[in-house]
C-alpha cells in the first residue's frame, strides 16, 4: 500500500495481485479436493453449499435442506442462491436427489429417494444461511463489528468467539490451538472434560461483564479458510506422518484419564474447549470407549482423516494453477527490456484512468454495475486503437 502526495492511500498492482495470491490459496485449499465437472456424490469430507432455491422452506425446516457439491453447484444449479458452507464430513450430494431439486445433469442415474443413500446426511441451522447461537446470517448487514468465527468440529456451526461460554475469559490466540468444540457438544459429550490436559487454557477477560455483554450483542464475519481453528500445530509431531497414521486399537486396557484432579487444565464444566494439535490421537481406543463414542455418533473423532486439516494439506498435494501474480511476472520476463517498460507504463496509465473513473462513482453515491466496467475497457480499446500511427513513445530507448 502506497500514500499518494493527498495522503490518500493507494492500492498498486502488487497488493492487488498479493491479495489475489492469498485468497486463491485460501480457496485452493478448500476446493482443491472437489472436482468441478463431475458429481462428487459421497466424500468423507467435501466442499459443499446449500441451495435456498430448490430449498424455498429451510428456514421452517432445516430437514428439507438441499446441500450440494461443488460440481453441481456450477453446473445444475447456476444462478441459483446458494450459501456456501465451507467443507461437511460424511455428506452425499443432494442434487436431484431431494424433493424440490433440480434434476442433476452430472449424474442422471441420481433419482428421488434413489440407490444412492443420503439418507445418513446431517442438517443444521447453516444450510439456511444461519450461524452461532446469535442465529445471524454471515456477512451480517446489520453489523458494523468484526470478531473471528470457530467451528465446532463435532456439530459444524460456526460461532462468534464472544459468543462461546468460556467461563468468563476470552478465547486463546488462535495459533495456539488446532480444533474447538463449543459448550453445547462438550455437555452433550462430557467424558472429553477427562482429556481436559489437553485443551489450550482460555486467557482471563481484562473487560468487565458490562463490557462483554456489550460485545456479545454485536454479530460477526465469519473467517476465510485461513482463519478456520483448525491450523497447523507448531509441534513438529503435528506432521503428515502423525496425520496419516491410523490409531492402534487396544481391546484390554483403557486410557482414558482417570484423576480429573490432577488435570494441566482449568477447563470449567459446561464451557467449550480449545485442543491442541494432534489430541484426538490422545483418545483411548478401548473396546469400552470405541463403544462409547460410537453410541454417541462421533466415532468420526478417532480418525485424523476427518480433520480440516488433514483434507486441505491433501488437496494442498495437487498441483496448483498459477496464481495471476506469477503469471504477469512470467509474462513480463519473456518480454524485451523496451516492451516490458511499455506494459509497465501501460498499466500505469490503466490504473490512473480506472481510477479517475471509479472517483466518478464516488462523488455521485453510485454502485459500479459489471456493465460499467466493461464500458470502461471499452473505452480504454477505443482509445488505443485511435492512438495516431508514429506517437513517440514515453519512454527513452
Amino acid at each position: 500500500m502506497e500514500s499518494s502526495s493527498d495522503n490518500t492511500d493507494v492500492v498498486t498492482m502488487i497488493d492487488l495481485l498479493n491479495d489475489e495470491k492469498e485468497l486463491s490459496d485460501q480457496a485452493y485449499a478448500v476446493f482443491a479436493g472437489s472436482d468441478e465437472k463431475n458429481c462428487n456424490g459421497f466424500k468423507q469430507r467435501q466442499a459443499l453449499y446449500s441451495c435456498l432455491t430448490c430449498a424455498s422452506d429451510v428456514k421452517e425446516d432445516s430437514s428439507k435442506a438441499i446441500g450440494i457439491c461443488l460440481a453441481c453447484s456450477l453446473n445444475c444449479h447456476d444462478k441459483h442462491e446458494l450459501v456456501e458452507l465451507y467443507t461437511k464430513r460424511n455428506f452425499h450430494c443432494d442434487c436431484g436427489m431431494k424433493d424440490g431439486s433440480v434434476t442433476c445433469h452430472l449424474d442422471p442415474t441420481k433419482t428421488k429417494n434413489g440407490a444412492h443413500g443420503n439418507s445418513n446426511n446431517k442438517y443444521n441451522q447453516n444450510f439456511s444461511g444461519i450461524y452461532c447461537k446469535c442465529k445471524r446470517p454471515y456477512p451480517d448487514p446489520e453489523s458494523s463489528s468484526s470478531d473471528e468465527m470457530i467451528q465446532c468440529v463435532i456439530c459444524e456451526d460456526w460461532f462468534h468467539s464472544l459468543h462461546l461460554e468460556l467461563a468468563g475469559q476470552i478465547p486463546p490466540a488462535a495459533e495456539s490451538y488446532s480444533e474447538m468444540i463449543c459448550e453445547e457438544c462438550m455437555k452433550q459429550n462430557d467424558f472429553l472434560y477427562d482429556y481436559s490436559e489437553f485443551t489450550v487454557t482460555a486467557t482471563n477477560d481484562p473487560s468487565s461483564d458490562a463490557d462483554t455483554n456489550a460485545s456479545k450483542e454485536q454479530a460477526a464475519t465469519k473467517p476465510s479458510t485461513s482463519s478456520n481453528t483448525e491450523k497447523k500445530e507448531d509441534d513438529e509431531s503435528f506432521d503428515k506422518s502423525v496425520v496419516t497414521k491410523r490409531m492402534k486399537l487396544s481391546d484390554d486396557i483403557c486410557h482414558r484419564p482417570k484423576n480429573k484432579e490432577n488435570t494441566k487444565s482449568s477447563l470449567t464444566h459446561g464451557s467449550a474447549a480449545f485442543w491442541k494439535g494432534p489430541w484426538r490421537e490422545k483418545l483411548c481406543k478401548c473396546e469400552k470407549c470405541l463403544k462409547i463414542y460410537e453410541s454417541l455418533n462421533i466415532s468420526f473423532l478417532t480418525d485424523m482423516r476427518d480433520t480440516t486439516h488433514f483434507y486441505e494439506e491433501k488437496a494442498k498435494e495437487k498441483e496448483q494453477p498459477a496464481s495471476a501474480m506469477s503469471s504477469m511476472e512470467a509474462a513480463l520476463s519473456s518480454l524485451p527490456r523496451v516492451q516490458q517498460i511499455d506494459a509497465i507504463s501501460s498499466y500505469n496509465n490503466m490504473k490512473e484512468k480506472l481510477f479517475e473513473f471509479l472517483q466518478t462513482f464516488v462523488v455521485n453515491n453510485q454502485i459500479v454495475q459489471e456493465e460499467d466496467i466493461h464500458r470502461f475497457f471499452r473505452n480504454m480499446t477505443e482509445s488505443k486503437d485511435n492512438q495516431l500511427p508514429g506517437t513517440p513513445q514515453h519512454f527513452c530507448r
